[in-house]
């Protein structure tokens, strides 16, 4: 299915759950500059496995009830961007 007919279909589907009216219209046309940049690239790493072998590798090394977590946010772990800092990444 094409994109625009997807969109048309799920737009459709908000209009007979009465989510849509059709009675206003907003544009956001908001600018913003962004600060990534090729500088700023990093390589990502292929997992080598498959998502079940993943997640039953990530479930032995930490079993459940476990404990261990720090209950630090994502963002403010070290190495992580702080909040509205992103890098730009280029995928193979």
């Amino acid at each position: 299915m094409h994109c625009g007919k997807i969109f048309d279909e799920i737009v459709r589907q908000c209009i007979a759950a009465g989510l849509v009216a059709g009675k206003h219209l907003s544009f956001d046309g908001t600018v913003i500059q962004a600060n990534a940049s090729y500088e700023s690239m990093v390589p990502r790493r292929v997992v080598e496995m498959s998502p079940a072998e993943y997640i039953q590798k990530i479930e032995q090394e930490n079993p459940a009830g476990a404990g261990g977590g720090t209950g630090a946010a994502i963002n403010h772990r070290p190495g992580s961007r702080a909040k509205g800092e992103y890098r730009l990444y280029i995928g193979n």
